[in-house]
């Protein structure tokens, strides 16, 4: 069975909190992509699960933590995959640095974050209009 992947991973560790309510489950992140990540962790939650992510870049001069929303999207005997579902701008361009950093192919990184932004103006035009 072949990988139906639509963005580029990389190898990334990092310290990651998902929290469900009062529940914070802590993990490391093994990879990252624009649309998501693998947090490895002994506690996990179901799929479909709805998360607030916390990303922790822990460089010793200029913490900084990445927040996005997710949903839970597979669970293995390792941990959890979550795909991102809202990140601030500013978390998503760290993230898509991250990527292209660690992928070495800027041009493709850009190719994949067009496609990003066209699927997401393609869910938005076929969700019904809240306001009328």
């Amino acid at each position: 069975m072949g990988e139906k992947r639509r963005f580029s991973r990389v190898r990334f560790s990092t310290t990651v909190e998902v929290e469900v309510g009062k529940l914070i489950i802590k993990g490391v992140a093994s990879n990252i992509s624009l649309k998501g990540l693998f947090m490895i962790t002994d506690e996990k939650l179901p799929v479909g699960q709805r998360v607030d992510v916390t990303i922790r870049l822990e460089n010793p001069e200029h913490p900084l933590s990445l927040l996005a929303a997710g949903r839970v999207v597979r669970v293995d005997r390792d941990g959890m995959g979550i795909d991102f579902e809202g990140i601030d701008l500013d978390a998503f361009a760290i993230i898509k640095e991250i990527v292209t950093y660690n992928l070495g192919d800027r041009e493709k990184v850009q190719a994949e974050l067009i496609r990003y932004i066209e699927g997401s103006e393609k869910r938005k035009k076929a969700e019904p209009d809240e306001d009328i």
